[in-house]
């Protein structure tokens, strides 16, 4: 990596790390890219050198770490389908601490608004992406023999993405005072192994 691309991907950083705290301070219709530009102590213009919307600053926080995850699970090697599974669980749960509960309320109100988010990032909700990367990851465990090969993965996937989004938003209305940790290990206990053993589940997902 040279040192331009170098510096140009810190200021990236450095942007939308003020956006994520501007959002969680103001909101995300409140904020400005001026606002942003600001915080990051960059030019109006440096910012559309970087993003060309708030939309797409949404964007960048709010799936390329869990993009970074997906890729991340499929090129571990030498791990059993279980230890994928905990892997992207506890992860993920990592991912939205970072955020803190401030921010993932607004990041809720907007996503919530189905048009509004939309409109604004020209995707499709978050939980979509989410739901097919558990997908993915299932039928996966179906091709290796860790899962039974009428294992409906489309409704699992569904529910797990959902049950996911469930326990992370009660996280927020408890303002962060739950440990995620506990949160994960509940989720991965009474939801997503009894869930995945029904269909031949064949090694545990929780670490023995």
């Amino acid at each position: 990596m040279t040192n331009r691309t170098q510096q140009a991907e810190e200021t990236k950083t450095r942007i939308l790390h003020a956006a994520q705290r501007l959002i969680a301070e103001k909101g995300i219709e409140k904020t400005t890219i001026k606002d942003i530009a600001q915080a990051a102590g960059v030019a109006v213009g440096t910012f559309y050198c970087h993003f060309k919307s708030k939309g797409e600053i949404v964007l960048g926080i709010d799936r390329n770490p869990y993009e970074q995850l997906t890729r991340y699970i499929q090129e571990m090697e030498n791990y059993t389908f279980g230890q994928k599974l905990y892997a992207y669980f506890t992860n993920w749960y990592k991912i939205g601490e970072t955020y803190g509960p401030r921010f993932l309320r607004e990041w809720y109100r907007l996503a919530l608004d189905i048009e509004k988010y939309t409109d604004m990032t020209g995707m499709a909700p978050k939980i979509v992406m989410e739901r097919d990367a558990l997908a993915l990851l299932l039928q996966q465990g179906v091709s290796e023999g860790e899962l039974n090969l009428d294992t409906p993965v489309e409704d699992i996937s569904c529910l797990l993405a959902c049950e996911l989004q469930g326990t992370s938003m009660y996280w927020c209305f408890m303002d962060g005072t739950v440990p995620r940790e506990k949160i994960v290990r509940d989720f991965i206990t009474y939801v997503a192994e009894p869930v995945l053993e029904k269909h031949g589940l064949k090694t545990p997902l929780l670490p023995r």
